[in-house]
């Protein structure tokens, strides 16, 4: 029998430990539907459809990991990752936007965002990086 390594275990409590996940953009259909994708996968989930009601549903549900369209009306998503950042400091941002061109890829970057995900969102890949950090998280309580 063999001992399991932080990874496993941190793999293990993955599986069974939810992120709480704010999801913000303007557009409602794609908020939901991105919503509805991450419950499923037994996320929690609270969407936001204006920079003003993400900070307001952030307070109390203190999200793990923001999903920040750049586009948003009045706050840009770069305005509300750098408002977010200083009392979240370590959630993980990921900005979603339909634009693929590499310079608003590095404002992001700029902005405090770890990824960036081109519109409409893959959803393996978002399942895939949502898992990475649930390990790295539950991985952390052990060390």
């Amino acid at each position: 029998m063999t001992t399991p390594t932080h990874d496993d275990v941190g793999r293990a409590l993955a599986e069974t430990e939810p992120l709480r996940v704010l999801i913000v953009d303007d557009n409602a259909d794609e908020a939901d539907s991105l919503a509805t994708l991450l419950a499923f996968r037994g996320h929690e989930v609270q969407r936001a459809y204006s920079a003003n009601a993400a900070l307001e549903i952030a307070e109390g549900f203190r999200p793990e990991v923001f999903l920040l369209d750049l586009g948003l009306p009045r706050m840009s998503g770069y305005e509300l990752a750098g408002q977010l950042r200083k009392e979240f400091s370590d959630a993980v941002l990921i900005a979603t936007t339909g634009h693929v061109d590499e310079a608003y890829r590095l404002q992001a970057r700029d902005a405090g965002f770890e990824h960036y995900f081109t519109k409409p969102v893959s959803i393996i890949k978002l399942h895939q990086l949502l898992e990475s950090v649930a390990i790295q998280r539950a991985a952390r309580r052990f060390q």
